[in-house]
């Protein structure tokens, strides 16, 4: 099934805010941030990812594009693999 696929994309966005799940807030309405990320370790070879993430946790002074990736988790404590981690084993159980 393709990230980009529509449906995929509203069953993404019907989980609400990635972040903001994570720290206890669960249901913020969100927004895709879509990224490339190598699929093995030791692979170029890149996928698409999709994760959903409110407005200031994605594009604000305190999120991915405001911090810059390293700050953003060093900020929150947690990774952006983990955040697709949960992100995807959510996905499996809708």
């Amino acid at each position: 099934m393709s990230k980009t696929d529509p449906s995929t994309l509203s069953k993404i966005a019907e989980l609400g805010c990635c972040v903001c799940r994570k720290i206890g807030y669960p249901g913020t309405p969100a927004e895709f941030h879509m990224f490339s990320i190598k699929q093995f370790k030791n692979s170029t070879k890149k996928v698409e990812a999709v994760l959903p993430i409110c407005p200031p946790h994605h594009r604000g002074a305190t999120g991915i594009h405001g911090l810059g990736k390293r700050k953003f988790e060093k900020t929150y404590g947690f990774t952006i693999a983990e955040l697709l981690e949960d992100t995807n084993n959510l996905l499996e159980k809708s």
